[in-house]
């Protein structure tokens, strides 16, 4: 996929839908029903709603200028910084392969602080600094989980953290897919309200007004500000690799 520019309102089914006529099949696996060209003379059944919502396609958005690949295999990634708690587990599955979870997957997250800095980013003085950047592998069930804090933001863009997911054949890349994750207006608002978040700053921008924003990759969050939020990031994917044999040690 091709990494989303503009202000995409594309819900998730859209997404599918607007992969055409190759990625056909993909939308009805991620969906439940047969793929193009399998047998059945009746029409399909109708698929369990909650199946249909957790089995699609995850639109990509563009990786950003501050990703550094750290290699730093660590689940709390906060590193001594302050800010409300956010705990997110990620479900990485092939959208095109029965929906299976996916094991052997890196899953990189890198966000800004609560004042709005990413780490070992010269521009923000935190050259050779490593906070809110991390990876963890996959397991059987296809899930990373991590600790992390609720990001601030920075002028032009609305709240996010972004994600990436590669797949190594020992030194190679053989899948390399990055997209960015968002949050509901509502918790940002708590969020910002925090001393940890307190700026002499115009406020951020909000999710409406960012250039790339895309609805379907605002997280659904549990908890509040007090004892911290936790929320599950479903990472559907097309194209992955057979198998993953893992990335070498260096």
């Amino acid at each position: 996929m091709s990494p989303t520019g503009g202000k995409s309102r594309l819900t998730r089914r859209q997404a599918i839908a607007a992969a055409g006529v190759a990625g056909a099949g993909a939308a009805a696996a991620a969906i439940g029903l047969p793929r193009l060209g399998e047998g059945g003379s009746g029409p399909p059944a109708v698929p369990d709603p909650l199946d249909a919502a957790s089995c699609v396609l995850t639109p990509e958005q563009t990786e950003g200028p501050f990703f550094v690949d750290e290699m730093l295999d660590r689940a709390d990634i906060r590193a001594s910084k302050a800010g409300v708690e956010l705990n997110l587990s990620f479900a990485v599955f092939s959208a095109t392969a029965d929906c299976d979870p996916f094991a052997g997957a890196t899953v990189d997250l890198w966000q800004c602080d609560a004042q709005g800095r990413y780490s070992d980013v010269a521009q923000d003085g935190t050259t050779g600094q490593t906070f809110l950047r991390g990876s963890q592998v996959t397991g059987s069930d296809g899930r990373a989980s991590f600790t992390t804090i609720f990001p601030g933001f920075y002028p032009g863009r609305t709240i996010h953290i972004h994600v990436k997911v590669r797949v190594f054949d020992g030194d190679s890349t053989t899948y390399d897919f990055s997209t960015q994750i968002y949050f509901e207006e509502s918790d940002v608002d708590a969020v910002l309200a925090t001393s940890a978040y307190a700026r002499d700053e115009p406020p951020a921008v909000t999710n409406e007004d960012d250039g790339i924003f895309n609805e379907s990759l605002i997280v659904q969050l549990g908890g509040d500000v007090d004892d911290g939020y936790t929320g599950t990031v479903e990472i559907g994917l097309a194209g992955l690799p057979d198998r993953s044999i893992g990335r070498s040690a260096t």
